[in-house]
């Protein structure tokens, strides 16, 4: 009989202690495997184009990321202080605490307007072009000058406009030949006969 219960008390005590170390891992778990996820918890990286650089910061904070800015660029579309790009893209799943790169907008850099008035145009427009200008060319039609040359600009030389303005360059050209003659009036028809 005393073996019995001898052997009752040790199942007694194995058992006492196997409740007790299942609930004190049990309640170990409860606090750590929230920690545990939520290193590994992701999201979606949220959309921060548009957003002046403040308001970027915060939304990508409320989605567990972090914002920095990674480079600036002249914008002519774009304010200064507004983000432009984004590493991760909009839409991307990444992990919580990753950093995402912004690109914003420093505005609009102006550039002084270079006199290339009395230059052939191919050279005028690549001169331009180097510069960051967009060119749009006009002909003026005259026979008083050499074709191909730049007569005048607009905006005009000297002015201080952004880069990425367009400027236009009015060169020569020899007029057409309806515009020398004007168009055949005598009504006489030129056509051979059969």
């Amino acid at each position: 009989m005393g073996r019995i219960f001898t052997a009752l008390r040790f199942l007694l005590y194995v058992g006492l202690w196997v409740v007790v170390w299942y609930f004190a891992l049990d309640l170990l778990l409860g606090f750590v495997m929230p920690v545990i996820q939520r290193r590994g918890a992701t999201t979606t990286v949220p959309k921060l184009t548009g957003m002046v650089v403040e308001k970027a910061k915060a939304v990508a904070k409320e989605k567990g990321l972090r914002a920095v800015i990674d480079t600036t660029v002249p914008s002519l579309n774009a304010p200064a202080g507004t983000v432009v790009g984004q590493d991760p893209q909009p839409g991307t799943v990444v992990k919580r605490g990753r950093t995402v790169y912004l690109t914003v907008s420093a505005g609009a850099k102006s550039k002084t307007v270079p006199d290339l008035v009395g230059m052939a145009l191919e050279e005028a427009i690549k001169s331009l072009e180097d510069v960051g200008f967009t060119v749009k060319s006009e002909p003026i039609y005259t026979l008083d000058e050499e074709p191909g040359y730049v007569m005048k600009m607009y905006p005009p030389p000297g002015s201080s406009v952004p880069i990425g303005s367009t400027i236009t360059l009015y060169y020569s050209e020899e007029p057409p030949d309806s515009l020398l003659f004007g168009p055949d009036t005598t009504g006489a028809d030129t056509t051979t006969p059969p």
